[in-house]
């Protein structure tokens, strides 16, 4: 018996002896008996995850319950007609953005969905901005409320994609950037330096060190870890991001890497490995020699080529289906992002495209006569940056 099966047995063993019955409990039966019992009656390692609605008229929850420790729980938000999901909040933080939201049981969890009235259409409506200087912005990430964008040590930060507000790392974070688990991380993208920095606000920055000083170009968080890599197959993982183990992984990730739909993806030459822990990899299948860039939500993963006309969709990252834009001719691809429920792509010239489902995709557009560089989404609101002029356009 898997320990997984003890635990489940052990909770079956609580609902008989609470309800002084000895008879077998039916399967259709066993989620409602279990949350009938008081959390004192619950064996140890055994967890209570409450799931609520900001407003049930808005949207309703669903998922939550009683499990144990080492389980994978999924809680899924359902909007109603003229309402959008936003995000998973606990304790006042923002913990997730995916409508389905997968998380392995080691506590106590109460989360709740919040839920607003659709006023635009995300990936539709954009408005164009200034930002306060012009760069080719090495990242732009969101996490809790902020998005962050940076050049070097400089950074700039806002709450609505509107109005911005100047920062500084203090050190260069050139390499790549993520938000997970309350935390900002920036590396640095450096043969000769291994300073990397962190951040709980995004205002007050402390630099740690990554194991040695490579040219950490990208990283991601999901399943209660940050996972880094760097050219050569190393990668690096850390539970607080701040202290961090150097491992390897089967190829080097230089064409993308996402946690997304309970997997960490990455993406090298024709390859495509994936693990639910970040170290441990099985090999899927990469239907591109090159790509630009993979983005997962909703239970399937898209993969952008580094020019052409079609996208790339999978919901078990070994059987593909090419799927055509409409656009003509082949472009140079630059933002491929997820959040509020919606997949938002961009190519360098500004053409957008939307989609919940990664079929079914509807085109707008940025201003053509610039370089589009950086695509990011948030809490329903999408944010983009050109290279020229400081431009950016904010969509709500």
């Amino acid at each position: 018996m898997s320990v997984q099966e003890e635990k489940l047995a052990a909770i079956a063993d609580a609902i008989r002896e609470k309800e002084g019955s000895t008879e077998p409990i039916p399967a259709g039966e066993f989620a409602e008996r279990i949350l009938a019992l008081p959390s004192s009656s619950l064996p140890e390692g055994v967890r209570t995850i409450t799931v609520t609605s900001s407003d049930p008229e808005m949207g309703t929850v669903s998922g939550g319950g009683v499990a144990s420790d080492g389980m994978m729980v999924q809680v899924s938000a359902n909007p109603g007609a003229s309402y959008n999901f936003q995000k998973w909040m606990e304790d006042g933080i923002t913990v997730s953005i995916d409508i389905q939201y997968e998380f392995m049981v080691q506590r106590d969890r109460e989360l709740e969905a919040k839920f607003s009235e659709w006023q635009y259409v995300m990936g539709r409506n954009w408005w164009p901005y200034t930002l306060p200087r012009s760069a080719m912005w090495n990242n732009l990430i969101y996490g809790n409320g902020v998005f962050i964008a940076n050049y070097y040590s400089e950074i700039f930060l806002s709450n609505d994609g509107k109005t911005w507000s100047r920062g500084s790392l203090g050190g260069n974070g050139t390499g790549g950037a993520c938000y997970g688990n309350g935390r900002f991380v920036f590396l640095q993208n450096s043969s000769n330096n291994s300073d990397m920095f962190y951040s709980d606000d995004g205002i007050n920055w402390e630099t740690g060190n990554m194991p040695n000083a490579r040219n950490w170009f990208s990283v991601t968080y999901g399943n209660g870890k940050f996972v880094a890599f760097a050219p050569d197959m190393f990668a690096a993982y850390s539970e607080d991001g701040k202290d961090w183990i150097e491992i390897n992984v089967p190829i080097e990730a230089n064409y993308g890497a996402t946690y997304a739909n309970g997997k960490f993806v990455i993406l090298g030459w024709e390859t495509l490995f994936f693990s639910t822990n970040g170290i441990d990899w099985e090999k899927g299948i990469n239907p591109l020699y090159q790509s630009n860039g993979i983005a997962g939500g909703n239970g399937v993963f898209i993969i952008v080529p580094a020019s052409g006309n079609s996208v790339y969709r999978s919901s078990n990252l070994y059987d593909w289906e090419e799927v055509p834009l409409p656009l003509s001719g082949s472009h140079s691809w630059n933002g491929n992002s997820f959040g509020s429920g919606k997949f938002i792509l961009m190519t360098n010239s500004g053409n957008i495209f939307f989609s919940s489902d990664g079929i079914n995709w509807i085109k707008s557009n940025l201003s053509n006569s610039i370089y589009w560089r950086k695509l990011c989404c948030g809490d329903n609101i999408a944010v983009a940056l050109a290279e020229q002029s400081g431009a950016y356009s904010y969509n709500a």
